[in-house]
């Protein structure tokens, strides 16, 4: 009787639960417990090695116990099903360690993890082993051995592809409670697979077999010699299988990702002393420090690679070290470096960008200007963005559909209402569509031959060659049209990293990021500069304003789907917590735009408690302040609460930020009073 497919299905949905289960452990276990759980490396690799030893020999005894085992369910199926269950605990109880000290972690890390290879163990030699016991042809053999190994395969790219996507999404700040949860959903699955799996397989052929002793079998193996070399190739294949697994986490967080570093500077706060340690100059490549909590170890490196020296001495850092209360500490590093803000002054106003985005046209424009009129003041910004332009990077024409009369007529209107007038542009990159693209391409920053893409925005956009002449003229031309044909005050300028993703021999990307932004500070002459997508240091004292945070979303942490596959993205969360962080530079690098905050109730899906809370600590920590909403559309107690928002913006002083039993607190004084 041959199988159904019924059975191999079942079959396969065990392979794949079982080998999620397999590489959540495989590939996981040393990250969680070194990255996360703050144990040594060393450690966490002898315990490693420690369980494979010992498998060499728990392997073989458990295949003989199973052959001993008679019972009325089959030789087979009670040991898959009570293995499961024992090991879907332990694997829970792996990625859930309990908080305790190095030394008590050290001893529950050593029993649990042995633990769950025994168990785990005691479910997949008896699923391999059952394959004769369920079949009657070696056809039949063969298929159901292809069928599992397929299906476990599956398991493991499930387990590859998602893994720190969920830990990110599930757990938040916390990737111990992300692995937590993961364990815990992999566990689950885990055990109904295998239950599908035990109930639809029959074990319907006598298996009587003659059991060999663990001793017999070393024995037989080491007197035959072609069995040695095919052992040895199967250490070789899994030792291998080992390393890829353990370490192409580390590769793609640390050395392509770049996650657990940051650049320029960190502090070290306790109460209200603070420890900086920061860098004095970035020129010779960005300084990244790498902070390990469960060391207490902090290591700093230069981003250089490539750059040749000339010889001679070289500094390897330049770093500021300060300690002391947070004005005092911060204070002191600006004086350092000898950098003042352009401008003390605030800056409140309107941007297009979140509410119509792309889609703005003359009507809506004006539309929204006439709202601006009741609600701002004389001198704020009304700011144009993206969706004038026909393309990325066809900067000097509108899109003729959409503004006919071009944008010199609207500059006037703006200045009629008593407005600055603001244009975005991205001028460091181009879309694919663009006219720019199409006829320049050897205006594009080649890398190994091919135009460097910068993401996926628009048509997908890519980086501008800033080494050629052709290149620096575009942009200049297009400066002065906007400028001085135009008339525009200020310009926001985004996606400025497109610049510069790499170095070369002569300059390291962050030296190259720094020409990028003087060249911009001497296009744009005295009129304001709103920077955006421009990494911390090569922007102080260049630009008037600043973005420190990510952009702001319409909900408050994004689309479940958009957590999982993005570890920077738009997201309302991050972008106050950016803002929080980044307080300092606010007023000592630049005046810090924390993004545009919301009253409104149409097109948002913010609480009402989400909307203050943002409101609050963009009027409290930025020294921009602007709203995407159509002012024509709010009722009273929204424009009362616009009023009571900015004067917070304008007339709070002595903000500081205090923490208490994990809460953030932000404290000042208005009109003297707390």
């Amino acid at each position: 009787m041959e199988l159904t497919l019924k059975q191999k299905t079942a079959f396969g949905i065990g392979a794949v639960g079982k080998d999620m289960v397999y590489a959540l452990s495989a590939s996981y276990v040393m990250y969680y417990y070194q990255d996360v759980l703050g144990l040594s490396a060393s450690f966490v690799g002898v315990v490693l090695m420690a369980a494979r030893f010992f498998d060499a020999f728990n392997d073989p005894f458990m295949g003989v116990l199973v052959a001993k085992t008679r019972t009325r369910w089959g030789r087979f199926r009670p040991w898959i099903f009570s293995g499961t269950l024992l090991n879907a605990l332990v694997l829970y109880a792996l990625f859930a360690a309990p908080v305790l000290d190095e030394a008590a972690l050290m001893v529950y890390f050593s029993v649990v993890y042995i633990l769950w290879g025994v168990t785990y163990t005691m479910m997949d030699i008896p699923y391999w082993s059952m394959i004769p016991a369920v079949t009657r042809t070696p056809k039949d053999r063969e298929n159901l051995s292809m069928v599992g190994r397929t299906c476990a395969g599956v398991g493991s790219a499930l387990i590859a592809m998602f893994t720190m996507l969920l830990v990110g999404a599930l757990g938040g700040d916390s990737e111990r409670a992300g692995f937590r949860w993961v364990a815990l959903i992999v566990a689950a699955i885990f055990a109904v697979t295998e239950l599908v799996c035990c109930i639809s397989m029959k074990e319907t052929t006598p298996s009587e077999m003659k059991t060999a002793t663990v001793k017999e079998m070393f024995s037989a193996l080491f007197r035959n010699d072609q069995a040695m070399v095919v052992v040895g190739s199967i250490v070789l294949i899994n030792s291998a299988l080992y390393l890829t697994s353990n370490f192409i986490i580390y590769f793609f967080k640390y050395d392509l990702g770049g996650a657990g570093w940051k650049a320029t500077y960190c502090y070290f706060r306790k109460g209200k002393q603070f420890r900086l340690v920061a860098s004095l100059d970035e020129k010779p490549g960005y300084t990244i420090l790498r902070y390990d909590s469960g060391k207490a170890l902090l290591t700093l490196e230069r981003d250089c690679a490539g750059v040749e020296h000339p010889g001679g001495s070289v500094a390897l850092f330049d770093l500021f070290f300060a300690e002391g209360g947070e004005t005092e500490v911060f204070d002191g590093w600006f004086q350092a470096m000898g950098i003042k803000p352009r401008t003390e002054k605030k800056l409140a106003g309107y941007s297009s960008w979140y509410n119509r985005y792309q889609d703005i046209t003359e009507d809506t424009i004006r539309e929204d200007l006439t709202g601006c009129r009741s609600l701002l003041c004389l001198g704020d910004l009304f700011q144009i963005d993206d969706g004038w332009e026909p393309k990325v990077g066809d900067w000097l024409e509108t899109d003729a559909q959409k503004f006919p009369h071009g944008l010199k007529g609207m500059v006037e209107e703006i200045h009629a209402a008593g407005f600055q007038a603001g244009l975005w542009l991205a001028p460091f990159v181009c879309e694919k569509d663009s006219a720019l693209f199409r006829q320049h391409s050897d205006w594009l920053l080649k890398v190994d031959g091919a135009p460097w893409c910068c993401g996926c925005n628009w048509s997908s956009f890519y980086a501008l060659d800033l080494d050629n002449p052709a290149v620096l003229d575009y942009l200049r031309r297009v400066f002065d049209r906007v400028l001085n044909d135009w008339g525009f005050d200020l310009v926001k300028l985004d996606f400025l990293y497109g610049a510069a993703p790499f170095g070369n021999a002569r300059e390291s990307r962050a030296a190259r990021m720094y020409r990028a932004m003087e060249l911009l500070r001497s296009w744009c002459g005295q009129k304001t500069i709103l920077g955006c997508g421009v990494p911390v240091m090569p922007a102080f004292g260049l630009v008037d304003y600043c973005r420190v945070s990510c952009d702001v979303g319409l909900d408050w942490d994004d689309v479940w789907y958009m957590r999982l596959f993005h570890r920077e993205r738009v997201s309302t969360k991050q972008a106050i917590n950016n803002t929080l962080f980044r307080r300092q530079l606010n007023g000592r690098a630049y005046g810090s735009d924390p993004d545009v905050f919301f009253l409104r109730e149409e097109n948002c899906k913010l609480t009402a408690e989400q909307k203050r809370t943002l409101a609050t600590v963009n009027a409290l920590l930025g020294n921009v302040f602007l709203t995407s909403d159509m002012p024509s559309h709010y009722t009273d107690a929204q424009r009362a609460e616009y009023r009571r928002l900015r004067t917070l913006f304008e007339h709070a002083t002595q903000v500081q930020v205090e923490t208490e039993n994990d809460r953030f607190y932000i404290r000042y004084l208005l009109d003297g009073t707390p």
